[in-house]
């Protein structure tokens, strides 16, 4: 007991000595944000809000920008003098197969964090950037084109797979493998299960009302992948990379729809038991409505705007986000809108 009480210790205060670090390097960059506060604010929601949810988003893209940035660089750092020096220098004999598979394996590790580290820095960038994008439309344009924002969440189902199939495939062909089968199902198990830990830590580590925008992505790849079947007429048989790419793409389509499912069913009770919480005070806490549309993504932002002194004390709360036009019709910051959403908000609007 003591043990796992000492080791959750050292991994607070290594957490904690490697945020004041991450913070201390990046202010020479930028002098006037403080990646330690930004953390706070995200933790304890301060800048979400249950009508806009954009400026959370951009801080936790942000933050995760800089966070995987610190990690990739020394890392790969790392992996190089390994590399390019020290693994050049090394000499082996058959007695050392036990320390040679050690070193491979720590190679290996090295570089999975390498790339978990690269495609998750790039993630946040291009949301930020597709968010710019959107930004630079009007208004009226803007509703039509947010499913730009499912584009960043692609690029981990899409870029594994292709990397991971043309790995293989050049393994495949360097050592004269294509026909060992055994060999074959041990690599797609361990890729599996490479995939299966980045898309688990992906939604692990993201909000609910993030997790649901990649609800329609493993679709949509599958089925530009069966469509490229029939035009392009792909023997399978032949065609090893498109066959584990396929394979891949299904796999890790598969593991974001259980991941999904799985976070969202824990979510959701977390969200309903705040819910009925704040549902039986005559005076609800923002901040718990606040925690409740975290847990609970959209489903529980209608149920939140459907209860009128729930509804009364976000509007109170967040009336700047809400403007009423010449027609005397809401609008909102966001582009949320009750009239598309959820009907009776409508009868509670003044």
């Amino acid at each position: 007991m003591r043990m796992i009480e000492n080791f959750q210790r050292w991994k607070v205060n290594l957490s904690g000595w490697m945020v004041s670090s991450i913070d201390k390097t990046y202010r020479y960059s930028e002098p006037n944000y403080s990646y330690k506060d930004s953390k706070r604010k995200i933790e304890n929601l301060e800048v979400l809000k249950i009508l806009d949810n954009q400026d959370d988003i951009k801080l936790r893209q942000k933050n995760d920008a800089i966070k995987y940035s610190f990690r990739v660089i020394p890392t790969a750092f790392i992996l190089y003098i390994f590399l390019s020096v020290i693994f050049q220098n090394l000499k082996f004999s058959d007695k050392d197969i036990i320390f040679l598979s050690v070193f491979v394996g720590f190679i290996i590790i090295l570089f999975l964090i390498v790339l978990f580290g690269a495609i998750r820095f790039i993630i946040p960038a291009l949301v930020i950037f597709v968010e710019w994008l959107i930004s630079r439309f009007s208004k009226q344009y803007r509703a039509k084109i947010k499913w730009l924002r499912k584009f960043p969440s692609l690029l981990p189902l899409t870029v594994w797979p292709l990397m991971l199939s043309d790995f293989i495939k050049i393994i495949f062909q360097e050592y004269r493998l294509v026909d060992n089968l055994i060999l074959k199902i041990t690599l797609v198990l361990i890729v599996s299960f490479i995939l299966w830990l980045y898309l688990h830590d992906l939604i692990k580590s993201q909000p609910v009302f993030q997790v649901e925008a990649l609800i329609v992505s493993p679709a949509m790849i599958l089925s530009v992948l069966a469509i490229s079947t029939l035009i392009f007429d792909i023997d399978w048989k032949n065609k090893l990379p498109w066959t584990l790419s396929v394979v891949f793409f299904t796999i890790s389509s598969t593991f974001l729809d259980l991941s999904i499912s799985n976070r969202r069913e824990k979510e959701y009770a977390i969200a309903q038991e705040i819910f009925q919480e704040q549902l039986l005070l005559e005076k609800p806490r923002y901040k718990e409505l606040k925690k409740c549309y975290y847990h609970g993504g959209e489903k529980y932002k209608e149920k939140l705007l459907s209860t009128e002194k729930f509804l009364r004390l976000i509007k109170k709360r967040e009336k700047y986000l809400i403007r009423r036009d010449k027609n005397n019709r809401y609008s909102y910051k966001s582009g949320f809108n009750p009239r598309n959403n959820i009907s009776p908000t409508r009868n509670y609007l003044p």
